[in-house]
């Protein structure tokens, strides 16, 4: 599945983030988020700079006995407060709080 637009709302997502709801790490996000030496205030601030521009396309992947689920995909240059810039891969969906699939370098 490709489209011109993200499945989920950014703007449910800044908010969330602001609201400090759950982010919620599957696969290998949070080893990856781990090795790029990210905060959890680092990737709060990521998420909440993501704009449209950013977006990528949306993906679905099936969950088996006919399921399947969407994760919408966003390329950032993200800089750090420590000044490092990186060129990032994430894909998320948001079903009420944030589901983070993918955070790692772009590859």
């Amino acid at each position: 599945m490709n489209q011109n637009n993200p499945i989920y709302s950014l703007e449910d997502i800044h908010e969330s983030i602001r609201s400090a709801s759950l982010v919620v790490l599957e696969g290998n996000s949070e080893r990856d988020i781990k090795n790029l030496g990210y905060s959890d205030k680092d990737v709060d601030d990521c998420l909440c700079s993501l704009t449209a521009d950013n977006f990528l396309k949306t993906i679905e992947y099936p969950l088996g006995k006919g399921k399947t689920t969407r994760l919408d995909v966003y390329l950032i240059k993200y800089s750090k407060a420590t000044g490092e810039v990186d060129d990032l891969y994430i894909k998320l969906k948001f079903i009420g709080w944030i589901v983070i699939a993918s955070f790692h370098r772009q590859r």
